[in-house]
């Protein structure tokens, strides 16, 4: 007896992959980002029977994104790609991967690595500003925290001399002791809390603004580009961002305290996410 298989198309089994990538527990913009590449997936690459597509094809689509400067945007359709067909794969659709073969784009750094140097001549331009800004700098310098995490950051998360932390990203669980240290900053958490203490102490918020209440992340991100362009530091290409003081931050650690402490530190669950920071370009506790 002959057995007839449903043959899907590509169109069709990129809304199946909608629905899978929606309950995999994915934040909202993570999950937004993903749906938004999935339709220009769907805009780029005609309907057809799924199990026909072609690396040529694929490479086809990603070549004209990178002929047009898009690198970083081909890269990560090319990460969608390769997962889209990958779970094709998983159900039995197609035999093999047509994205494997394809070159991954080169996406040039975008903006340029900050070094020691360059942070402490920052900070000390920060000192003519508010308080919170050069001690935001210095929290996210020794725990390498993102910006959102170190604007959330609360009095009641500091406790049996740790800091817990509970990621917005990625909602890892980061438990962090007070009496970590960098000692080419010459900065030692528990210092830096009890000067942040001195100044908010009536506040919810380790940081906080003239009112006592949160910052905003973009207010962060604002005063750390005044303090950097008030440093007369000049940059051949994008100047860094409050964000690499935590690519700063995992490479003097790993320097100073080991790639181990420095990848739980992040919040990173393997060595290759952190690799990416020590470039010189669950919910269980990670104790650092």
């Amino acid at each position: 007896m002959r057995i007839y298989r449903w043959r899907v198309t590509f169109h069709a089994w990129l809304e199946r992959y909608e629905e899978i990538i929606k309950v995999r527990g994915l934040k909202k913009t993570s999950l937004d980002d993903y749906i938004n590449r999935v339709s220009a997936i769907r805009t780029g690459i005609a309907d057809a029977e799924i199990s026909t597509l072609t690396t040529k094809d694929i490479a086809e689509f990603l070549n004209d994104y990178v002929s047009q400067g898009k690198n970083m945007r081909a890269k990560l359709l090319r990460s969608t790609l390769n997962d889209i067909f990958k779970e094709a794969v998983a159900d039995g659709h197609i035999q093999f991967n047509p994205v494997d073969a394809t070159r991954n784009p080169k996406a040039p750094v975008q903006r340029e690595r900050l070094s020691i140097e360059d942070y402490l001549k920052i900070r000390a331009a920060a000192d003519s500003m508010a308080a919170w800004v050069g001690l935001s700098m210095e929290l996210a310098l020794l725990t390498g925290q993102r910006l959102g995490d170190i604007s959330r950051l609360k009095w009641g998360d500091v406790h049996d001399g740790r800091m817990w932390i509970v990621q917005e990203k990625t909602g890892a669980h980061v438990s962090i002791s007070t009496d970590i240290e960098l000692t080419q900053a010459q900065l030692r958490l528990s210092d830096v809390l009890t000067r942040c203490h001195q100044h908010y102490a009536d506040c919810s918020n380790i940081i906080a603004g003239q009112s006592g209440g949160s910052l905003a992340a973009k207010t962060i991100s604002q005063a750390f580009k005044d303090s950097r362009d008030a440093s007369g530091l000049e940059w051949k290409t994008s100047p860094p961002s409050f964000h690499e003081l935590r690519s700063l931050s995992a490479r003097l650690h790993k320097n100073e305290n080991g790639e181990e402490f420095s990848q739980h530190m992040l919040g990173h669950k393997s060595a290759e996410m952190t690799a990416r920071y020590h470039d010189e370009r669950s919910e269980k506790w990670v104790m650092v």
